[in-house]
């Protein structure tokens, strides 16, 4: 099938195309001409960049390429502690998406991914020990609660991206995606951090980590959008609409998860300390992921320990 990818260069998007790839489609990604991250891409002759920027998304239909079976979203600016917050960023984002989906359907496409956020849902420890919001596994039913600027926008998306989608005669699926881990992650992250400490044989200084915390490996994650993507080939829905929680069935302190990669690297150490939380609350990450499970029979395959050794030999 012809994909169109946004976002190609970004952690997941290139980890996606390349999943996609290697399932033998072909990915059109929309790339700015200046983007430093030219590297992430893929090289592979099914594998095809096109120099336009988001500002430019209406412009595709001129580019000369095939009829996208399949469009999956994955750019998005001012994913940073700053950025999340800022009305500007997020509803320029908002506007790209809502012109993209017009142009995807413009081009033929007939199913639409777009790549949602757990920080819809706003589930914080605070708001779970005040009784306001449940605790427990999240399903996609899960009333939303956003304090980000950048999770009202993601939530804003599914409700005004899937109506016009839905008019249009796409399919859209929303997927609400929570930690994504792995090689090539960006090293502020707290695996990269605590991977860069514990090869160095230094201590890591965090804050106490009492949040529910849930990991995917990135590669566990491509497989499952690409799985989501490949559904129902003959396109049996236009206009539905389905959310679907991307995440794994390994939730716990996210103290535990810090602590483990020191134990796999067996050497250096990890010290906690009280902090206050930040402006959006302490997370609670864990996701119901019953349902894309049931819909693409896929389950993620990596341990959070293997893609620890995974990563601490990237290093060596």
């Amino acid at each position: 099938m012809n994909y169109l990818v946004t976002g190609a260069t970004s952690f997941l998007g290139a980890a996606v195309a390349g999943e996609l790839l290697s399932r033998g489609h072909q990915v059109y990604a929309p790339v700015r001409k200046t983007s430093a991250n030219l590297s992430a891409l893929p090289e592979d002759p099914c594998f095809h960049r096109i120099p336009v920027s988001m500002e430019e998304i209406g412009t595709l239909p001129a580019q000369g390429i095939p009829v996208p079976e399949v469009c999956i979203h994955f750019a998005w600016g001012g994913v940073g502690v700053r950025g999340r917050m800022d009305p500007g960023i997020q509803k320029k984002n908002l506007a790209h998406t809502m012109e993209l989906i017009r142009t995807a359907a413009d081009m033929g496409c007939r199913r639409f991914l777009f790549a949602g956020s757990q920080a819809e849902y706003g589930v914080t420890l605070e708001r779970v020990r005040e009784g306001s919001m449940p605790a427990g596994p999240i399903p996609e039913t899960a009333e939303c609660r956003p304090v980000s600027l950048y999770g009202q926008y993601k939530l804003r998306t599914l409700k005004e991206g899937g109506a016009l989608a839905a008019s249009l005669g796409m399919e859209y699926f929303h997927l609400r995606i929570f930690s994504v881990y792995g090689p090539g992650d960006h090293e502020t992250s707290l695996v990269s951090s605590c991977i860069r400490a514990a090869a160095a044989g230094e201590t890591a200084e965090l804050g106490p980590c009492a949040q529910q915390w849930n990991f995917l490996h990135v590669r566990d994650c491509a497989a499952l959008i690409a799985a989501l993507s490949e559904k129902k080939k003959d396109y049996a829905c236009p206009g539905a609409v389905e959310v679907y929680n991307i995440g794994s069935r390994d939730t716990r302190r996210l103290s535990s998860f810090a602590e483990e990669i020191f134990q796999t690297a067996g050497t250096g150490s990890v010290r906690f300390s009280e902090r206050a939380a930040g402006p959006e609350g302490t997370p609670y990450l864990s996701p119901d992921i019953s349902r894309v499970a049931a819909a693409t029979g896929t389950e993620p395959e990596i341990s959070f320990r293997e893609g620890i050794l995974e990563m601490l030999s990237h290093r060596s």
